[in-house]
C-alpha cells in the first residue's frame, strides 16, 4: 500500500470512540485544543490513496499540564546607598525565574511613580532626573531607547547587567555588546511596564537577570531623603 496521509484520533476514553482529525502526509501534529490535567487517548490511521484507513497504531495517552513559572526578586540589593550629589553611586537586583514554558518569559519594568522614579518626601516637586524612560522594541535585535551611560549623565539610569545575566536572557541589541563604558548602554526607568528581557526558551533551572542601576545627581540636587519604587514582572510568552 501507498500511504497518502494519516488521521489522528483523540479521546478522552480510553479505546475510544475517537474523534478523527486529518492532519495530511506528516510526521509531527500538535494538537492545541487540549484541557490541562484531562487525561487523553490518541491513535493514529494512515491512509491509503483513496482515503481509506489501512492500518492504525497502537493506542498512547498523555495528560497536558499548564507550565510553571516561579519568579524571585532579591530584595536584598535594592536599596541604593546615601548619595552625594555630583557623585556616582550604583547597586542591582537580581531576579531569577524557573518555567517549563517552552517558549520562555517576558520580565517587565515600571517605576511606581508617575512623575519620577525618586521623589523628594518633604516636596513631591522635587525629583531626581530619569534618563529618557526605556521604550522597548518590537523585536530583541532591534535598538530601543538604551544609550551610551555618557548621555544624559546626571541622572538615574539602568540596564540589564550582560555579565551577572545568563545568556538566553540578554538583549545584546538592547543594553550593548559589553559591560564596559564603550558599549553597555543605560536607559530611564518608564512609567509603564517595559519589557527588559525576552528569552525564548523554557528555564528548567533557575536563571538569573541582573538588573543594574546607576544614579549621579546634579552637584545642584536638593538634598533629603527621596524615595520610589519599581515593580518588576514576569510572564509566560505565548
Amino acid at each position: 500500500y501507498s500511504v497518502s496521509g494519516y488521521d489522528v484520533g483523540t479521546s478522552t476514553t480510553s479505546g475510544g470512540p475517537c474523534s478523527y482529525t486529518s492532519v495530511g502526509n506528516v510526521l509531527v501534529y500538535t494538537d492545541t485544543g487540549l484541557t490541562n490535567g484531562t487525561p487523553y487517548y490518541f491513535v493514529v490511521r494512515a491512509l491509503d490513496q483513496t482515503s481509506i484507513p489501512i492500518a492504525t497504531s497502537s493506542e498512547v495517552t498523555t495528560t497536558p499540564v499548564a507550565p510553571s513559572l516561579t519568579f524571585v526578586v532579591d530584595s536584598g540589593t535594592e536599596a541604593l546607598p546615601n548619595l552625594t550629589p555630583g557623585s556616582l553611586s550604583a547597586t542591582s537586583s537580581i531576579l531569577t525565574v524557573k518555567t517549563t514554558n517552552a517558549s520562555g518569559f517576558i520580565t517587565t519594568l515600571a517605576r511606581t511613580n508617575s512623575s519620577a522614579a525618586l521623589v523628594l518626601n518633604s516636596d513631591s516637586s522635587v525629583t531626581i532626573p530619569d534618563k529618557t524612560n526605556w521604550s522597548a522594541p518590537g523585536a530583541t535585535t532591534t535598538a530601543g531607547a538604551a544609550t551610551a551611560s555618557s548621555t544624559e549623565p546626571t541622572t538615574l539610569q539602568f540596564r540589564v547587567w550582560k555579565a551577572q545575566t545568563d545568556a538566553p536572557n540578554y538583549a545584546g541589541t538592547w543594553w550593548g555588546s559589553a559591560d564596559t563604558d564603550a558599549a553597555a548602554l543605560f536607559a530611564g526607568i518608564p512609567a509603564t511596564a517595559q519589557s527588559i528581557a525576552n528569552r525564548s526558551t523554557a528555564a528548567l533551572a533557575t536563571t538569573t537577570v541582573r538588573v543594574l542601576y546607576d544614579i549621579n545627581t546634579p552637584s545642584t540636587q536638593k538634598t533629603g531623603t527621596y524615595s520610589g519604587g519599581i515593580t518588576y514582572s514576569v510572564t509566560a510568552n505565548p
